[in-house]
C-alpha cells in the first residue's frame, strides 16, 4: 500500500452523508486497505469497508480539511498546490497554487479556509477564499486566532480565538 495512502486515511475518515456515526480512527479499525493511488477514501464505520469518495486527487496529499458545506480541502507537498472535492467527490486540482501547503482549518462561516505554508524559511499562515481559491491575506497575525509554536509548529483556531 502507498504511503500517501495510508497518510491519507489516518487524517481523516469521512462518514457518507446523512451518517452521524462517530469517526474511528483507521488504524484502529482495519489492518488491511484496499490500494488507494490518488484517491480519497470513505470508510463505513459499521462494517469498516471502504468506497471511494473521491478520485484523481495529488500524489502526496497531506493533509485534510473540511468546511461546513462538505467541501474537503486536500494539500500537497508535491505539486505546491491545494486541492478542493466537492461534496459530490468532483475534484478542483489546484484550488490553490502556492507553496506547500499544511493542515489548515475553515472560519466558521465557510468563507476562508487558513492553511500553513511551512516549507519556507518564514512559515507563515495565508487565509485563502474558499470560492475562488484567491489570497484574503498574506501572513496572519496576532490577534487573529492564530498561534506560532516556533520551530514551524503553527495552531489555528477556526472561531478565530
Amino acid at each position: 500500500m502507498a504511503a500517501a495512502c495510508l497518510a491519507t486515511l489516518a487524517a481523516a475518515v469521512i462518514p457518507a452523508p446523512g451518517n452521524a456515526a462517530p469517526a474511528v480512527p483507521v488504524a484502529h479499525q482495519a489492518t488491511e486497505m484496499p490500494p488507494c493511488p490518488q484517491q480519497l477514501l470513505s470508510m463505513n464505520p459499521d462494517d469498516g469497508s471502504f468506497q471511494a469518495y473521491a478520485r484523481q486527487l495529488v500524489s502526496q496529499g497531506n493533509g485534510l480539511t473540511r468546511g461546513p458545506d462538505g467541501s474537503i480541502y486536500a494539500s500537497n507537498d508535491l505539486a505546491a498546490s491545494l486541492d478542493k472535492i466537492l461534496p459530490n467527490g468532483h475534484v478542483i486540482k489546484g484550488f490553490y497554487q502556492g507553496g506547500g501547503t499544511n493542515g489548515g482549518t475553515v472560519s466558521k462561516d465557510g468563507k476562508t479556509l487558513y492553511v500553513t505554508e511551512t516549507f519556507t524559511l518564514d512559515a507563515k499562515v495565508l487565509a485563502i477564499d474558499t470560492t475562488t481559491g484567491e489570497p484574503v491575506c498574506g501572513r496572519v497575525g496576532r490577534g487573529s486566532g492564530v498561534a506560532d509554536l516556533g520551530r514551524r509548529r503553527v495552531v489555528v483556531r477556526a472561531d478565530g480565538r
